[in-house]
């Protein structure tokens, strides 16, 4: 999981990019961990970075774009939803 992230943030080329990336890394660990606290929501996850790799390989940044802001817009429920003890 942890691999893509860094492989797209690499890819990029950006000083910048990078720093953020880490100091964001290390702040949001726990909840990225908890975000995949069921077979189901890791599985949701894996498929969004299948997803990922296939807009990447077209190069197709709209698409990059659009999948990248769900898999944040789905991140924080899924953490959510297991710190809530309603997913186990």
């Amino acid at each position: 999981n942890q691999d893509i992230h860094n492989a797209i943030v690499a890819a990029a080329h950006n000083d910048t990019l990078a720093q953020m990336h880490a100091m964001l890394r290390t702040r949001v660990r726990r909840v990225r961990y908890l975000g995949h606290g069921t077979r189901e929501y890791w599985a949701a996850a894996m498929d969004e970075h299948e997803q990922f790799m296939a807009a990447l390989v077209a190069r197709d940044g709209e698409r990059l774009a659009q999948l990248l802001q769900a898999h944040l817009a789905n991140a924080g429920p899924r953490a959510a939803a297991v710190l809530a003890g309603e997913e186990r």
